[in-house]
């Protein structure tokens, strides 16, 4: 007897999924610990041995694909770990590595720039070589770059608004003053309370607190012992500052 293949549900036409695309090479997942739960499921049946199989969807057959996947996310380890499904993370973490923030790599700035510049840059009438001066450099080399590459990405759309009769000095003067002024009011915040979630705030305010303490006592021993903590635990908090995503 013939069995006839009924096609899910809203099924107009075949299409490749992202495993069957990324065959032959890397599946690239961004901020990993934002899929559901039934997807991580899912993809630790995938990646539990290396034939990599998987089952289309309205499919009976299982297909074997030859990638590798690599994953992104701006959570510390530890809490990246309580996220994921223990399975996948076990999958996950044979190899992990953490990208500085930009602020640890103040040397490469004038190169991360002239890219930025360039990927941002669409008018004809802007130069393909990134604008540099003394003054520009001093901003960036004091900024905390929360933002990392973004705040390059608004400092050169800032840069190229103002960008008129090639006048380059005003431009710049102008871009810089307005860029700096709306970041570090962004990181302040009038409230004294930080930006962001209660989280995000808690952190922000645990970070303060620590500088504060370390400053007034002068070593992060006795800061410890005056607020009755432990002393890797201000060490800890001030390190989340030079890395506001992890």
């Amino acid at each position: 007897m013939a069995t006839a293949r009924v096609p899910f549900t809203g099924a107009a036409n075949d299409r490749k999924g992202l495993l069957a695309e990324a065959d032959g090479g890397i599946l690239f997942l961004d901020e990993i610990q934002d899929l559901p739960k039934h997807v991580q499921r899912k993809l630790v049946r995938v990646f539990q041995d290396r034939w990599r199989r998987y089952r289309a969807v309205g499919s009976d057959q299982e297909q074997s694909i030859d990638v590798e996947l690599v994953c992104a996310s701006n959570l510390p380890i530890t809490e990246l770990r309580a996220q994921l499904d223990a399975d996948l993370f076990d999958r996950l973490s044979h190899l992990v590595v953490r990208v500085p923030a930009l602020s640890d790599c103040r040397d490469d700035l004038r190169d991360d720039w002239s890219k930025v510049w360039r990927e941002v840059r669409q008018r004809q009438d802007l130069p393909e070589t990134a604008p540099w001066s003394t003054e520009l450099e001093c901003t960036l080399g004091d900024h905390p770059l929360p933002g990392n590459l973004r705040d390059l990405q608004r400092l050169a759309v800032l840069v190229m608004a103002w960008w008129a009769d090639g006048n380059v000095g005003e431009a710049i003067e102008r871009a810089r003053h307005e860029w700096s002024r709306w970041t570090f009011d962004a990181i302040t915040d009038e409230s004294g309370f930080g930006i962001g979630s209660r989280k995000d705030r808690t952190q922000w305010f645990q970070t303060q607190l620590a500088k504060q303490a370390k400053e007034q006592h002068g070593t992060w021993s006795a800061a410890a012992k005056a607020l009755g903590c432990d002393e890797g635990t201000l060490r800890k908090d001030v390190a989340r500052e030079a890395n506001p995503t992890k």
